[in-house]
């Protein structure tokens, strides 16, 4: 990030790889986004109070949010490269019941003789060094692409969908030194504009006539911008303890 005191670290796998946790039916980030979108005055203005819900079916690659006047799809802004480092290397998680969870060895450790290092992207990082002509050119590769060119264009495949997106940028951002909470929102914000101008461009040449919004986790809240007018912008802040399956997935980590 371009602030040397603005930091962040990466939300626990059990946050953002669907089904991480054995015997665990809620490990799913779409429920707690799900749980966040409904406590939303923002998003509950869109949908003229009625409530969220989950489709009926997705045969049809239906919406993962929607009412009868609003739909939203949720996407992680995560890397493949990065889920697949933090689907193998993390310890693993087995819920046996309610209460009663086992931890254990990653799938792969340093020591494991099918061991690969996996050079991650992170992706904040990769738009903000992919200029737009650039990306254009990466989305509009037929060919098969590996790493980092992949990470990119398997978003921008999402991004070119007509639909509203919430994108989710799994990261919980902090700062190393004491700061006032609206100066540190305004610092990642502004931080966020910088690194996302790409896609965000991008995203409007493909799919002008609909929203596009970004969220992440900064200081016990779950922060929602909107992306009008190609400058993001914040529409909403929602306390985390507003998702039980948020704080139930959270706590799996404090063992």
């Amino acid at each position: 990030m371009p602030n040397k005191e603005l930091c962040f670290r990466i939300l626990p796998a059990q946050m953002i790889v669907k089904n991480f946790v054995d015997g665990c039916d809620y490990c799913n980030y779409e429920l707690y986004l799900r749980d966040f979108i409904n406590v939303s005055a923002f998003f509950t203005a869109k949908s003229h109070n009625a409530p969220y819900t989950p489709p009926t079916s997705e045969e049809n690659k239906q919406c993962d949010c929607e009412s009868d006047n609003y739909k939203l799809d949720f996407k992680l802004l995560l890397s493949e490269t990065m889920g697949q480092g933090k689907r193998e290397f993390s310890p693993s998680i087995t819920q046996l019941c309610p209460g009663i969870t086992f931890y254990g060895e990653p799938n792969i450790t340093t020591t494991s003789p099918k061991y690969k290092e996996i050079n991650a992207t992170y992706l904040h990082v990769a738009f903000r060094t992919t200029d737009f002509e650039e990306l254009c050119s990466i989305g509009e590769k037929l060919q098969k692409q590996h790493g980092y060119e992949r990470d990119i264009c398997l978003i921008l495949k999402d991004s070119r969908k007509p639909k509203n997106i919430l994108f989710m940028l799994p990261y919980e951002f902090f700062f190393k030194c004491d700061i006032q909470y609206k100066d540190g929102l305004s610092i990642i914000a502004s931080a966020l504009n910088k690194d996302l101008t790409s896609l965000i461009k991008y995203r409007k040449l493909k799919q002008p006539d609909f929203d596009t919004y970004f969220a992440f986790i900064y200081n016990g809240r779950f922060i929602i911008l909107n992306s009008s007018n190609n400058e993001l912008e914040i529409v909403d802040e929602i306390e985390l303890t507003k998702s039980e399956i948020y704080q139930k997935l959270l706590q799996l980590s404090e063992h």
